[in-house]
């Protein structure tokens, strides 16, 4: 191999707390301590100090259930799947990136004693409300606050305009 090749990089944390993650890229199964696994690669938004995005790996086995330990039905789940419906044997796992969850990430001891970062939970990504969403559910709100509570529809939104 020609010199030049290799760059020197120091290990740096993903930071903890919630994050969204993008699937970049899986790898196979392989064989595990508990039977196939497969590694899911997930690039970060967080960005680390050298300007380059952070990237994350999470495992699985290759057997979904519904058990809610089981790492696969919560990554499946987290993209949107319901895994009691889901037929997984014509999933086709290509198809999942690029596709956007929701992580928090936990800072934790690995077997040999040193701090990893690790994804402790994924749900799916919340959608951003509209902008006018947040206004028309305040005006809903003041108005059935109104009228629920025997007030004065008038008084609880002063923009009605229609009779009484």
């Amino acid at each position: 191999m020609p010199a030049g090749l290799l760059v020197r990089k120091e290990f740096e944390l993903h930071p903890e707390g919630p994050v969204v993650l993008t699937l970049a890229d899986y790898d196979g199964p392989k064989p595990g301590n508990y039977g196939p696994q497969i590694t899911w690669k997930f690039d970060s938004t967080e960005e680390r100090e050298d300007g380059e995005m952070f990237s994350i790996h999470f495992w699985t086995g290759t057997n979904l259930s519904s058990d809610p330990r089981n790492k696969l039905g919560k990554l499946l789940t987290a993209f949107g799947f319901n895994i009691e419906t889901i037929e997984v044997e014509e999933l086709d796992l290509d198809d999942l990136i690029g596709k956007k969850v929701q992580a928090m990430i936990v800072h934790g001891l690995d077997a040999q004693k040193q701090m990893r970062a690790n994804i402790d939970s994924l749900v799916p990504l919340r959608r951003k409300p509209r902008p006018d969403s947040d206004e028309k559910a305040k005006a809903v709100s003041v108005a059935a606050a109104g009228t629920e509570s025997g007030g004065d529809r008038k008084a609880a939104d002063p923009d009605w305009d229609q009779p009484d």
